[in-house]
């Protein structure tokens, strides 16, 4: 059930991001709205870095750190290894990292995310960003 949760949250945001993005093409000059979509890009590419490094660290590990058979149930060190980089590594840093994530990669994306929440006038965006509105 919280996979399907987790699954539609995703959509949710997807749809979200998507019509932001589409709301500035439509309605803001070229130069502000490659700022903002090169904001979104920066945000989406760092917070996905993470898992993905993480990902290979796993597959090199399963290939090159050989499978030992031990005594008495205990695990091997590769099994050991893994379960201690996912519960010391991914559960407490993966969060904080899409945080910090946000606020240093992706400014510029949570800036307009901040205003297309009260969605005032576009001059005050302009003003945000310090771009000219009529370029």
């Amino acid at each position: 059930m919280s996979k399907i949760i987790s699954a539609m949250g995703a959509v949710n945001n997807a749809i979200s991001n998507n019509e932001k993005l589409k709301f500035a093409k439509n309605n803001l000059n070229n130069e502000l709205f490659q700022k903002i979509y090169k904001g979104y890009q920066k945000a989406k590419w760092s917070q996905l870095s993470l898992p993905i490094i993480f990902a290979l660290v796993i597959i090199f590990e399963l290939i090159f750190i050989p499978s030992q058979s031990v005594p008495n149930g205990y695990a091997d060190f590769k099994t050991t290894l893994i379960i201690f980089e996912a519960v010391f590594f991914i559960i407490p840093i993966f969060p904080i990292w899409i945080v910090i994530c946000d606020f240093t990669f992706g400014k510029d994306w949570r800036k307009y995310s901040k205003w297309y929440k009260k969605q005032t006038h576009p001059r005050e965006l302009y003003r945000i960003f310090n771009i000219p509105e009529n370029k």
